[in-house]
């Protein structure tokens, strides 16, 4: 690591994939009285990569070599004083031989986006003339949906369409290119002539600064820079990247970027869902908008359509209610399959036809039901009627609600109740009490 006392395997030998060492410590983490943590262990040396500079952690196996068990790196966390800790769910025994394996694709994958940001950010440089201000990468995404993009940060407000074109093309020249990768270890021998090469982005560190060596790494006869992560030994092994996004932030220009395996592995995945695509819209994938532009078209017609026949049955239902209402008692009105939104439409075209009625409208359930199944219900009628109704008719359902003078609506967990309900409004029809 870039101004640390030694540097890590990893950080020497970007592809050591596995090491046999021991156990030094392992205690348990103490998180409160009654809950304890993961297990945190310290080893004589490992390949792993801790989690630094921008770049997740890696993770990884350790086998204990007397009986071949094996247990899973879940994290790993480096100190302010040096101390890499490995984190595991189970207990090892201190001072047992084990043989430790970084997980090699989540390692070579975070290579390529950790030698496709130095890239991305030293053409930026060049195209833009603007520095990095920073970066951020994650993980892999396991799941559908989550996001695999490495973000740059930019000193610059804005970048167009033909800039970012142009970084993007300059990007997999270098790639085709093969320009070797490798590190440069800072010392009296090398320092000025560093300190004044065109490649190196930043300033080097006084000499009097820091403790042991300065890791630099550079991409050949493109940027140098300095850096603790791990890399790739050629531009040619970033395969291509791949820019798939800009956004603003904070004043400066974010651009989002994919390299290698990732932009493979997103392609497939594009390939996958045009082909469904075709199959589901009978086209190619050039023909989409018309296809598209269609069915919006067709749904909105349906829309117009579904909701001229909504207000006709909800018509037609107010008329009848209202021809069933009589002085003294309330009507009651149900449909399986209405909303609260239909009920309301049938209420208000009742009204309209005879605002004396008095309504208990009930919809979402089956009725009778035969077990119990979230529902909804509103109560309509002269306002005075339904602002004392209400409530109770809300109480004798098991349901809360509210509303608007002459409306007064809500849910209920099942319409067991509705007959109760409806003796409830019968006898708040009449007159209002002196």
């Amino acid at each position: 690591m870039a101004g640390t006392e030694s540097l890590l395997p990893c950080q020497s030998d970007c592809f050591l994939r596995s090491v046999e060492t021991k156990i030094v410590r392992c205690e348990q983490e103490k998180l409160g009285k009654r809950s304890k943590g993961r297990f945190r262990v310290l080893l004589e040396t490992s390949p792993l990569y801790p989690e630094s500079g921008g770049q997740p952690c890696d993770k990884g196996a350790l086998t204990l070599l007397e009986c071949s068990t094996v247990v899973e790196i879940l994290d790993v966390q480096r100190s302010d004083d040096g101390t890499v800790t490995h984190f595991t769910d189970v207990p090892v025994p201190e001072g047992a031989s084990v043989r430790i394996t970084v997980d090699w694709q989540r390692r070579y994958d975070h290579m390529q986006q950790h030698t496709g940001q130095h890239l991305v950010s030293a053409v930026c440089d060049e195209v833009l003339g603007a520095d990095t201000v920073s970066w951020e990468l994650h993980a892999r995404a396991d799941s559908p949906g989550g996001s695999n993009d490495v973000m740059v940060d930019l000193a610059t407000p804005s970048v167009n369409p033909d800039q970012m074109q142009a970084i993007e093309q300059r990007c997999n020249a270098v790639i085709r290119e093969a320009h070797a990768v490798r590190q440069i270890l800072v010392d009296d021998s090398n320092r000025e002539a560093l300190s004044v090469s065109r490649l190196l982005r930043g300033n080097l560190p006084p000499a009097d600064k820091v403790k042991g060596p300065v890791r630099l790494i550079e991409i050949e006869g493109v940027d140098i820079n300095a850096c603790g992560g791990t890399h790739l030994l050629s531009s040619a092994e970033l395969q291509v990247i791949k820019l798939v996004g800009l956004e603003k932030t904070r004043g400066m220009a974010r651009v989002h970027f994919v390299a290698g395996d990732r932009v493979i592995s997103a392609l497939s995945g594009f390939l996958t869902l045009e082909a469904s695509l075709n199959k589901a819209l009978g086209c190619g994938a050039t023909d989409w908008p018309k296809a598209l532009s269609k069915i919006q078209t067709e749904r909105k017609d349906l829309a117009k359509k579904g909701k001229l026949l909504t207000e006709e049955v909800a018509t037609a239902a107010g008329d009848q209610i209202a021809k069933n209402f009589s002085e003294g008692s309330s009507v009651h009105y149900h449909r399986d399959d209405a909303d609260a939104s239909f009920l309301g439409l049938v209420a208000s075209f009742a009204l309209k036809a005879n605002p004396a009625a008095l309504l208990l409208l009930t919809g979402g359930a089956p009725l009778p039901p035969s077990n119990p199944a979230p529902a909804v219900f509103v109560v309509a009628g002269p306002p005075d009627v339904v602002k004392r109704a209400g409530h109770k008719v809300a109480e004798a359902l098991g349901a809360k609600g509210g509303g608007r003078p002459g409306l007064y609506q809500g849910k209920t967990a099942s319409l067991e109740n509705v007959e109760a309900a409806k003796a409830v409004l019968d006898a708040e029809a009449g007159p209002s009490p002196v």
